[in-house]
C-alpha cells in the first residue's frame, strides 16, 4: 500500500529525513526512508490485519518526531474467474466438453474451484439446455460464480442415399425400387418411406419418392422420374396352314380331274407385344387380311377357314360359297400388329404345299 510523509515540515525550515517502521505482519518497505513509499503486507495470516506503519522524522539539527497510523487488512474480494467460455447454440452433435476454468484471488493463494452440469429438455428429444456452473470461494469467504449456457437444437435434416437418378426406359425394363437407406446427425432410428405414382399408360411416368424424417421434425424427400416409354413394335406372326389340299371336280368316274393347286386352310394370326399389361398398357390390336398382289383383299379372322386356289395369271377372284370364304389368285395372308403407342409391325405368308397353278384355258372358261 503507498504511504506518503509529504505533509511533515520543520519550523526553521531545516531539511528532512524520514525514517519508516511498521509492525504488520511481514511489513517491508520499498524504500523506508523515502518521503512516499510502498509498504507490502503479508495478508495471509488472516482476513482481518490490525497493524501501524510509523514514521519517524529528523531535521539537520538532529530534532526528530515520531507519528503513526493504523491500518486494516480486510479481504473482501471474490476470486476471480477466468477463461468463462461465452453463451453458445451448438447442434445436437456438436457439443464441447467443458471448458477449463481457472482462478485467483488477491489473498488467498489457493481459492476452492467447484463445477458442476445440469440439463434440461428442449423442445425435442435431441434438444436441450445444458448449463455449466463454476463457484469459487476464498479462504475469507469471499465467493463468486459463473455459467456457461449451452443451447443444444437439432436443426439438420437427415440424408438420404442410394435415390437413383432420373431415368428413361423400356417398358419391359422398369427397374425395381432400390434400396434406399437414411442418416443423421443425431437420430439413429429412421423410419423411410416409399411411394409410387403411375402417370398415363404404356408410355408413362413413375414418380418414385422416398420421404424421412427425424425426432425432432426435420424432414429430408427425394424424388425420382422414370419415363418408360415403348419404341418397340410389337411382333407380328402370320402363317396359312394347309388342312386339305386337291379338288375331285370328276369324282371317281373315268375322266375326272383332281386340282392339286388349290386347297383348304386354316388362318393362323397372332400378335405379341413387350408392354401388354405393363402399366395397364392393353394389348396389341391385330388386323389380318386375305389378298392378291392386285390389291383386292377381304379382312379375316384367326381360325377362319378359307379355301384357296393358286392363280398366277394376276387375276383374283374372292367369293363366299356355302358359307366358307374362297379366294382365286397369288394370294398371302397379310397381318399387321399395333401396340397402344402406335408401333406396328407387318407379316405375311403365303400358301405352302400346292402344286403351282396347273388350270387350262378350258378351265379357265368353264
Amino acid at each position: 500500500m503507498p504511504l506518503d510523509g509529504s505533509g511533515s515540515s520543520d519550523p526553521d525550515d531545516d531539511s528532512l529525513t524520514y525514517s519508516w517502521t511498521t509492525d504488520c505482519p511481514g511489513g517491508m518497505y520499498n524504500d523506508s526512508t523515502s518521503v512516499a513509499p510502498t509498504l507490502f503486507v503479508d495478508a495471509s495470516v488472516g482476513c482481518s490485519v490490525a497493524c501501524s506503519a510509523e514514521l519517524t522524522v529528523t531535521d539537520s539539527q538532529g530534532a526528530s518526531d515520531t507519528c503513526s497510523a493504523p491500518i486494516y487488512i480486510q479481504d473482501t474480494g471474490p476470486p476471480t474467474l477466468v477463461d468463462i467460455p461465452a453463451d453458445a447454440t451448438v447442434e445436437c452433435d456438436a457439443v464441447p466438453p467443458p471448458d477449463t476454468v481457472r482462478v485467483s484471488d488477491n489473498c488467498d493463494a489457493s481459492p476452492v474451484l467447484t463445477t458442476s452440469e445440469s440439463v434440461a429438455p428442449g423442445s425435442c428429444p435431441y434438444a436441450s439446455v445444458i448449463t455449466r456452473s463454476w463457484d469459487a470461494s476464498d479462504a475469507c469467504g469471499n465467493e463468486s460464480s459463473a455459467t456457461h449456457v449451452i443451447t443444444v437444437i437439432d436443426s439438420t435434416p437427415p440424408v438420404l442415399t442410394g435415390v437413383p437418378d432420373d431415368m428413361v426406359v423400356e417398358c419391359d425394363a422398369i427397374p425395381a425400387p432400390p434400396n434406399v437407406t437414411a442418416s443423421d446427425n443425431c437420430d439413429q432410428c429412421l423410419p423411410t418411406y416409399f411411394s409410387e405414382v403411375q402417370t398415363g399408360l404404356c408410355s408413362l411416368t413413375l414418380t418414385r419418392t422416398w420421404e424421412v424424417t427425424d425426432a425432432c421434425g426435420n424432414a429430408t424427400t427425394e424424388i425420382q422420374a422414370i419415363l418408360v416409354q415403348d419404341t418397340t413394335p410389337p411382333i407380328a406372326t402370320a402363317e396359312l396352314t394347309l388342312v386339305s389340299s386337291g379338288d375331285n371336280e370328276g369324282g371317281d368316274q373315268p375322266g375326272g380331274s383332281h386340282d392339286d393347286d388349290e386347297g383348304i386352310f386354316v388362318i393362323n394370326a397372332a400378335c405379341a407385344d413387350n408392354c401388354s399389361g405393363i402399366g395397364g398398357c392393353a394389348g396389341p390390336t391385330l388386323s389380318a387380311r386375305l389378298g392378291c398382289s392386285n390389291g383386292m383383299s377381304i379382312e379375316v379372322t384367326p381360325g377362319d377357314m378359307v379355301e384357296i386356289e393358286l392363280d398366277d395369271e394376276g387375276e383374283c377372284e374372292i367369293e363366299m360359297e356355302d358359307g366358307r370364304l374362297e379366294i382365286e389368285g397369288d394370294v398371302s395372308l397379310i397381318v399387321t400388329c399395333t401396340d397402344a403407342s402406335g408401333n406396328t409391325s407387318t407379316a405375311t405368308a403365303a400358301p405352302v404345299g400346292l402344286a403351282p397353278d396347273n388350270d387350262t384355258d378350258a378351265d379357265d372358261d368353264d
